[in-house]
């Protein structure tokens, strides 16, 4: 006779604790079962009984909420600063006698970091060189050559194949074959 399968086990949170509002908090964050569990020390059947409880449901809700709020409040004013920022800087580039180096060098950090989170990065030079090269199958060959010949000389035999492919792709090749 084969095993019944066993009760599953439901536990609903009837009263809020401590532990319980850490494990919101942290579920609000966006940390993971795993993660909480290991950061309170308690284990991770607590912690999604918390995450599922309907009682829970609210609180994490509303922290989330508040969070989102928070965010979007700090967004606001990083934005509003971002001109008084790009002023300073531009005093940098003519500062005013009697300026404090070390204070207004602090300053530009600090104006440098608010246009970086309000979307104004410093500006990234990206520079690449590309090169294409058309080989004759000869030129191939004769490079292959060369290869041996240094493999030979020093010890390492260097073997290499290659294909060459005539005009038109390999799509238009197929269609031929099968025509």
């Amino acid at each position: 006779m084969g095993r019944l399968p066993a009760k599953v086990r439901e536990y609903e949170i009837t009263t809020v604790r401590s532990r319980h509002k850490e494990i919101c908090r942290l579920i609000a964050l966006g940390y993971e079962n795993a993660e909480i569990a290991e950061t309170l020390g308690v284990s991770r059947a607590l912690v999604c009984a918390v995450r599922n409880s309907s009682l829970t449901k609210e609180i994490i809700a509303e922290l989330e909420r508040l969070r989102d709020q928070d965010v979007a409040e700090l967004n606001e004013r990083i934005v509003r600063a971002a001109p008084k920022a790009f002023e300073l800087i531009m005093q940098a580039v003519d500062p005013q006698p009697g300026d404090p180096d070390l204070e207004f060098k602090d300053r530009i950090k600090v104006a440098q970091d608010l246009l970086d989170r309000a979307g104004y990065g410093k500006i990234q030079r990206i520079q690449s060189q590309n090169t294409n090269v058309s080989l004759t199958p000869e030129e191939i060959e004769l490079m292959k050559q060369n290869a041996r010949q240094v493999g030979w000389r020093t010890g390492k035999i260097v073997d290499a194949d290659y294909s060459v492919e005539a005009e038109g792709s390999s799509e238009e090749k197929e269609e031929k074959e099968e025509g």
